[in-house]
């Protein structure tokens, strides 16, 4: 959305994508080098919030499997991944929803590679809103265009302090539904 980002501080790094709107090349590309409190106001000017660590993993293994497309490991034709070749992802991050054959049967798209994505810790005081103490580490999972296969499943988790910003780190906002 126009001025989004710099209202809420994202700054353009090299390797960074959080000032993707200036640049028409990389008006596809998801937004990256934003810490966790800068994704956490992005998604509530947008009326959303930061998935959950446990919302995020339903998301991808809906169907009780390991990834988001069925049990077939993953290759670049499925995902934004270090890989078989530099268009794989070595080089940086693909447009959303480049690769198709990587979707969720819920039509969710980039779910693993591309950006590993922060989400809200499940359960804990303060979850839902995006409130953590300055010490707390926050859940980074689904692993980037840097990773090779073993690197990109339900299973890659990581941690970062809430200030940690980098070309690998990105974001996605969910929405309450009620039913």
């Amino acid at each position: 959305a126009d001025g989004a980002c710099s209202r809420v501080g994202m700054d353009a790094w090299p390797g960074c994508t959080s000032r993707r709107a200036e640049s028409p090349a990389e008006s596809d590309l998801p937004a990256s080098c934003v810490d966790f409190e800068q994704a956490s106001q992005y998604c509530r000017w947008r009326r959303k919030r930061l998935p959950t660590l446990d919302e995020w993993k339903l998301a991808v293994a809906r169907a009780g499997h390991k990834y988001p497309w069925g049990e077939a490991g993953p290759n670049c034709r499925r995902a934004i991944m270090y890989g078989e070749s530099r268009g794989c992802g070595g080089g940086g991050p693909a447009p959303v929803a480049d690769r198709t054959l990587g979707r969720s049967p819920d039509g969710v798209y980039d779910l693993v590679g591309n950006l590993r994505e922060w989400v809200l810790p499940s359960g804990g005081s303060g979850a839902h809103d995006g409130q953590l103490g300055a010490a707390s580490l926050v859940p980074v999972v689904g692993g980037s265009w840097s990773d090779g296969a073993q690197g990109i499943s339900i299973d890659s988790t990581i941690e970062l302090l809430p200030t940690a910003r980098d070309s690998l780190t990105g974001f996605r906002c969910a929405r309450e539904v009620t039913p």
